[in-house]
């Protein structure tokens, strides 16, 4: 399990982007502790997101003749 800092170390982005991304529903955790308590990822987790975040590239118009 990664906490969310080590998971905005992995990903190169901020700590406030992986809570927002936690916030908005797009990164799923676990939550430990009382009231909000600290989160954890796990890497089922993390490949989940990163499996829906991936842009897949568009064919452009010359590869479709």
């Amino acid at each position: 399990m990664y906490t969310a800092s080590e998971i905005a170390k992995k990903l190169r982005i901020s700590l406030a982007c992986v809570y927002a991304l936690v916030e908005s529903g797009q990164l799923a955790c676990y939550r430990i502790g009382t009231r909000r308590g600290t989160i954890r990822i796990s890497e089922e987790q993390l490949q989940h997101y990163l499996q829906r975040a991936m842009v897949k590239p568009v064919a452009s118009e010359e590869h479709i003749r």
